[in-house]
């Protein structure tokens, strides 16, 4: 059996030296807006946004590594919305368990010294 060639013409060309997440100045202003917000409330979160965002400034292989930049995205905006808006308890729960090295870990794994007594009574409150 002899393998067959297609020339694919509906294709787009590859972008090359160009980021697609820099290039949209309302995204890009908006998210800075929100993590500046937040900024200096929590040593992690500064350290997570500061990676986060010499991650995007890089051309080179961000479409390959769309979906956990996408990830990171959001647990940044999660991150500083519950520093500018959440209970301390809260805010302590979701960032030594999805903000540290090592993190996210399994859904609902929590650190050591979370005062799950707060959170539970927040809960049940409702």
């Amino acid at each position: 059996m002899n393998p067959t060639t297609v020339e694919l013409l509906n294709q787009s060309a590859p972008l090359v030296d160009y980021n697609l997440f820099s290039s949209h100045s309302a995204l890009v202003d908006a998210l800075a807006t929100l993590l500046e917000g937040a900024a200096g409330r929590d040593a992690r979160f500064d350290r997570y946004r500061d990676a986060l965002l010499a991650e995007l400034g890089e051309a080179d292989g961000n479409e390959l590594r769309a979906r956990d930049l996408t990830q990171r995205l959001a647990l940044a905006a999660q991150a500083a919305l519950l520093l500018q808006h959440g209970p301390e308890p809260s805010c302590e729960a979701f960032h030594g368990s999805r903000l540290t090295s090592g993190a996210p870990a399994a859904f609902g794994t929590l650190p050591l010294g979370v005062d799950c007594e707060a959170l539970m009574t927040r809960v049940l409150a409702r």
